[in-house]
């Protein structure tokens, strides 16, 4: 009995220095917490994080979300847009232009004297019409300039938006591991359990020490441990999923909110 009890109250010593480390680490993930929603650091976080294993999030449907809505791809697209407008305003340099004017203009001959008050009305209206025939070829290599540039925003945003797609796939693939992880998790706890009441059985009855049984239940310990990671893991997961495709959930955002 005695060894029994050294045993556990050395494990229990062991244990302690990781136990602080917990602790320390609540804390400050509760003061960072606080800064980023620009809170008190006496902020009180309650409730609890649902699992997420029910969302329907295949591959194809996020990655066009991501192009629908990610800022970079907005931006690159815009850009793209520009450029096409810049060629085609260098290109109108090849047309003629033609300019409609129309003035309307009153005088009056007699505005410093006091016995005669006489306006004179008219209006002038016309066209021009000009056509650069000749510009030493400035034209055309505006064009050209124009349009290689609008070929590299063109490449760029192609590269963007595949960096975007890899960026949701990586994500897709880390959601589709932590969900692999908790299932598999959630069966160690099980099997855990199980282990746990027979090795409290047998050690009730008689048949193993105590230290069988503190080792099952450390066992178990550690397995409901491990789901609880594998849990926030994936939740972590799905957030890293809506971040990719430039958006949050609406529920996301309304859990924020009721922070407030």
């Amino acid at each position: 009995a005695e060894f029994d009890l050294l045993t556990a109250q050395v494990r229990l010593a062991n244990e302690m220095p990781r136990l602080i480390e917990a602790r320390n680490q609540r804390e400050m993930a509760r003061a960072a917490f606080a800064t980023l929603l620009n809170y008190p650091s006496e902020l009180a976080v309650t409730g609890r994080l649902d699992r997420a294993m029910n969302l329907d999030m295949s591959l194809e449907p996020l990655q066009q979300a991501a192009l629908r809505q990610r800022p970079e791809v907005l931006r690159s697209q815009i850009r793209v847009g520009l450029g096409r407008e810049a060629v085609a305003n260098a290109k109108s340099e090849y047309y003629p232009e033609l300019r409609a004017f129309f003035t309307y203009n009153g005088a009056n001959a007699y505005q410093f004297v006091a016995y005669e008050d006489e306006w004179v009305w008219h209006w002038n209206a016309g066209l021009t019409l000009h056509w650069n025939l000749w510009d030493g070829d400035l034209t055309r290599q505006t064009v050209k300039q124009r349009q290689f540039e609008y070929q590299q925003l063109e490449i760029a945003d192609v590269s963007v938006q595949d960096q975007v797609l890899l960026e949701v796939r990586q994500a897709h693939l880390s959601l589709a591991h932590a969900r692999e992880a908790l299932t598999a998790s959630g069966d160690s706890v099980s099997l855990a359990g199980r282990a746990l009441a027979i090795a409290s059985a047998r050690y009730e009855s008689g048949l193993s020490t105590y230290i069988e049984f503190t080792d099952a239940n450390l066992a178990l310990r550690t397995a409901q441990l491990a789901s609880l990671q594998a849990q926030h893991d994936l939740a972590v997961a799905v957030v890293r999923v809506q971040h990719a495709c430039g958006k949050l959930q609406d529920d996301d955002v309304a859990a924020v909110d009721g922070l407030k």
